[in-house]
């Protein structure tokens, strides 16, 4: 059964990627290492691969990480087919990057993650051979790859944070007819009224937790501006095109994902930042690797959900994150077995561990065309 899965999961990596089966078998004992014990680390790693010894199994996982890249787009094909997005209509996307620094090097990782349910999952990858914020031709390279998976009519709004700002960025979306939500900062000047503006002042008396939209004008682009004020007192503005009409604020709260998405991949589940390897490809095929983890991981907390809805806490949040519930389930699963809070309501008989369930779960996340069962 797991082998089946293995088995559909290599053909679509060998699919979209063009490696040959033993290097997506690599690709994927890592992934599965990976998630099983929590780690970047090579020596970790190397649990996942079934060898003689875990040091010719570290010379495995080095070798691979020497021997092989990825190119961004067929990461992109690789997660659109594993998450079947063309099965869920207009999709959100959103831009942001994580940097650290190893010893002399900087990490300075750009992605752009497709949202889906509470969780958002990286489609394209970028690694910024600098320590400063992207540059419009970098954003531009990322967008057109997003672009073409996806195609830009499927692509309901794209978010981001106040960083990517800038006239020949915002004339870029603008001439793609791609709706956009963006913070930006409170010391920008727009025209309001025919009169030229800082929006700090404009927004000024915006109150805690009020919503306040109008029209602007930065440059040629007819804009709609939303503000309101955080409960600390933080004036949040954000800017969109004008035909992009109410809940600007609400709507840019989404964007919020790809933080939590940042943070499952370090300290909450992968610890990313634990990696030795300073050569960017080798980080980038890293977090390629990362990308098909979370997205088994997500599909995963999908179809637990499903069976058994995560526990909502008095203070009204859940108990668990999609991210985190499909995490221990499907570590459990790489362990041999079955986490007990999921029942057998939804299943006839559950007899033995890898069950009626699992098959269940691997189509899931599969689908039929990739598992067969």
């Amino acid at each position: 059964m797991f082998e089946q899965f293995r088995k559909g999961l290599r053909t679509i990596i060998v699919k979209h990627t063009g490696f040959i089966k033993s290097r997506a078998d690599n690709f994927i004992d890592i992934v599965f290492g990976m998630i099983e014990l929590g780690s970047v680390k090579h020596k970790k790693l190397a649990l996942g691969i079934q060898g003689l010894t875990v040091l010719s199994n570290v010379r495995t996982v080095e070798r691979f990480f020497a021997n092989n890249t990825i190119h961004s787009e067929d990461l992109g094909f690789v997660i659109y087919d594993l998450l079947r997005l063309h099965q869920h209509g207009k999709l959100s996307l959103i831009l942001d990057r994580t940097i650290w620094e190893y010893g002399t090097t900087c990490h300075n990782i750009f992605v752009i993650t497709v949202v889906l349910g509470k969780t958002a999952i990286p489609i394209t990858i970028d690694m910024l051979n600098k320590k400063g914020s992207s540059n419009f031709a970098e954003r531009k390279k990322l967008m057109e790859e997003a672009i073409s998976l996806i195609g830009i009519n499927n692509i309901e709004v794209v978010l981001a944070d106040r960083e990517f700002i800038g006239d020949e960025w915002l004339y870029y979306l603008h001439t793609k007819i791609m709706p956009y939500i963006i913070r930006i900062k409170n010391n920008m000047y727009v025209e309001f009224n025919g009169t030229r503006i800082q929006v700090s002042a404009l927004m000024d008396s915006v109150s805690i937790h009020e919503r306040r939209e109008v029209k602007v004008k930065i440059g040629d682009l007819d804009l709609r501006l939303a503000a309101t004020r955080s409960s600390d007192g933080e004036l949040v503005i954000v800017i969109a095109p004008r035909y992009f009409r109410g809940g600007l604020l609400k709507k840019y709260r989404v964007r919020w994902l790809i933080e939590l998405f940042f943070r499952s991949i370090k300290s909450k589940g992968f610890n990313l930042e634990e990696t030795h390897m300073t050569d960017p490809n080798k980080v980038k095929l890293l977090m390629a690797i990362i990308a098909v983890a979370t997205a088994l991981v997500v599909k995963t907390g999908i179809f637990r959900n499903q069976i058994k809805k995560i526990e909502v806490k008095k203070h009204g949040r859940a108990a668990y994150s999609i991210f985190t519930y499909g995490l221990d389930f499907f570590r459990a699963l790489l362990k041999n077995k079955i986490i007990a809070p999921i029942s057998t309501s939804i299943i006839a008989s559950v007899t033995q561990p890898w069950s009626k369930m699992i098959n269940l779960l691997f189509t899931f996340i599969l689908g039929h065309k990739y598992v067969g069962y």
